[in-house]
């Protein structure tokens, strides 16, 4: 079942078992980390100090436009939307494009297109992320991937982790930092696959040749942000799933007085420029 109102699916049932709990929605912020705040919790001069004063964390999705075409062998959904913090300018557009076929496969393509460099009040150019938030329902609690594993990876800090076939639980797959933030994420990754213990669930899949970052945890990105210490995190029963067409390097530094900005390689860094990413969502029956 399709949204068309605010430009989600809404349901996507297996064997009769609902996995959603909400569908994708773009995501631009992630939780910062210690060396996006400079070591110090809301430093105006810390890289997430600039991402909260373009809003990214407070933006409102406002879908303009949504369109169905149906066809022989698919459905097919274009939703545009933009995205701005209340009363501030439109940060980002977005294009994003389903198409449904009937064996449940499902093709999407996201087109992000930054407006940040087209205001002076906004010429912010490292953005935290750009990328995709599903839910799904409780109970979706393993893992795999293949990719870059088995512990976290990033675009500045993966050579350790090497490419290959992995899984987990979700809670084991949580890098509890004393301070909560961004953490958990997967770079490199081909193909990633979230199901309960009848192996019910989705698998998505990188398109041809490219690849993706995926995290998945009990917590959003809002949950982490909110949290100063690992006892105020709450644990949700969904699973909440990140795929991303990029995350911006986390740097090195944290504890350094003038901060990261000199350890944040440049090429390692989020850019806004117009983007896209794109994957297959599969469904797997069980035993599959």
């Amino acid at each position: 079942i399709f949204d068309k109102v605010y430009g989600v699916l809404e349901s996507y049932k297996i064997g009769g078992t609902e996995v959603l709990n909400e569908g994708f929605k773009e995501n631009f912020f992630r939780a910062p980390t210690d060396n996006d705040e400079k070591g110090w919790f809301l430093r105006n001069d810390a890289p997430s100090g600039e991402w909260r004063k373009l809003g990214l964390d407070l933006l409102v999705r406002n879908v303009t436009d949504v369109k169905v075409n149906k066809t022989a062998t698919s459905v097919d959904i274009e939703v545009k939307a933009n995205f701005a913090r209340a009363g501030r300018y439109i940060t980002f557009e977005t294009t994003v494009i389903y198409k449904i076929f009937k064996d449940g496969v499902i093709d999407v393509k996201v087109e992000f297109d930054p407006k940040l460099l087209d205001n002076p009040l906004t010429q912010v150019d490292n953005l935290p992320r750009m990328g995709l938030t599903l839910k799904t329902q409780a109970n979706f609690e393993n893992f795999s991937w293949f990719g870059r594993g088995p512990q976290e990876s990033y675009v500045d800090r993966k050579e350790s982790a090497i490419v290959g076939l992995y899984n987990g639980t979700v809670d084991q797959l949580f890098e509890n930092y004393i301070l909560p933030q961004e953490n958990g994420n997967k770079t490199d990754t081909r193909w990633a696959k979230i199901s309960n213990n009848k192996n019910i669930g989705l698998l998505f899949k990188a398109k041809g040749t490219s690849t993706f970052d995926v995290s998945v945890h009990h917590y959003t990105t809002a949950d982490l942000t909110n949290a100063k210490h690992t006892y105020e995190l709450n644990k949700r029963k969904e699973t909440i799933i990140n795929i991303d067409f990029a995350q911006s390097g986390i740097g090195n530094g944290s504890c350094i007085q003038n901060g990261p900005e000199a350890n944040y390689l440049d090429k390692y860094t989020l850019k806004a420029v117009k983007s896209i990413l794109e994957f297959t969502i599969l469904p797997s029956k069980g035993g599959e």
